[in-house]
């Protein structure tokens, strides 16, 4: 019952997934059907994308030190900490809904003969694997075309590689992390994507809040969290992840700003 614990089982399970977000979501919404902890199917959804080993080696191989830094400081705060503490003191009712083990419905095993054979074994975990296939694929491909859709609608109404034109400000910023939280991208997508947007001048602080929003959480497992958990977990996840993508883009381009500051001092001192 210890939410912190709790969170660091997730994340022990979903950093060697090492899949998107859009896939580890399925898998989260089948760990709360049958009854894991709330703190351990979030963990396990949000470690998959961002703690596995091919994105921390593309962070450190790409980027400066201080954006990796920041990134997987926000991101571990996130998991280990906010997680558990929002689980706490705001989520208490789907808490309790899957802490309450009188209220999960765990299925009841049926005691199976002594005699059963290996072809019958056989038929019966075939038929329970098709059911099971079946549901997910009935509950979660019409999300997944949905958020598809949407994810494309965005795309083209705010194009992301038109930062390098716009000013930063308070505004232009929360736009970039609701974009960022909105799109169902590949895993390591926003790797990629924002090595690309630094390489074309694009201001840090668009570079940095996309580089976290982008691939922790999107619209799809958005539409998961609320049919499966609750609504208010849902958004509450939405807002607090955008939060953290915007002080990480302001850290990063307080940064980024020194360290042009000395670099003009320096060479300045040289002529």
């Amino acid at each position: 019952r210890n939410g912190f614990v709790n969170t660091l089982i997730g994340v022990a399970v979903g950093t060697p997934l090492g899949v998107c977000v859009n896939c580890s979501a399925p898998v989260a919404k089948g760990m709360h059907d049958g009854g894991a902890r709330l703190e351990t199917t979030l963990a396990t959804m949000f470690s998959s994308p961002t703690l596995n080993i091919v994105v921390l080696t593309m962070l450190f191989a790409i980027f400066p030190l201080y954006l990796t830094v920041i990134k997987l400081t926000l991101t571990l705060t996130f998991i280990l900490l906010l997680m558990p503490l929002l689980s706490r003191w705001f989520f208490r009712e789907e808490r309790t809904l899957t802490y309450d083990d009188t209220i999960c419905a765990v299925p009841s095993l049926t005691p199976l003969p002594d005699d059963e054979k290996w072809l019958a074994a056989s038929r019966g975990a075939s038929i329970m694997i098709a059911r099971n296939l079946g549901y997910v694929v009935i509950r979660t491909v019409p999300l997944m075309i949905l958020a598809g859709f949407l994810g494309a609608v965005v795309v083209h109404l705010a194009p992301l590689p038109s930062l390098v034109d716009y000013e930063p400000g308070i505004i232009s910023v929360g736009v970039v992390a609701l974009v960022g939280i909105f799109l169902p991208v590949p895993v390591a997508f926003d790797v990629v994507l924002v090595a690309v947007l630094v390489a074309a001048g694009a201001p840090m602080i668009y570079s940095m809040t996309l580089l976290f929003t982008l691939g922790i959480f999107s619209i799809y497992p958005f539409f998961i969290v609320w049919n499966t958990i609750s609504h208010r977990v849902a958004v509450v996840l939405t807002v607090v992840l955008m939060g953290l993508g915007v002080i990480g883009g302001i850290v990063a381009e307080n940064i980024h700003q020194a360290e042009l500051r000395d670099m003009l001092e320096y060479l300045e001192q040289e002529s």
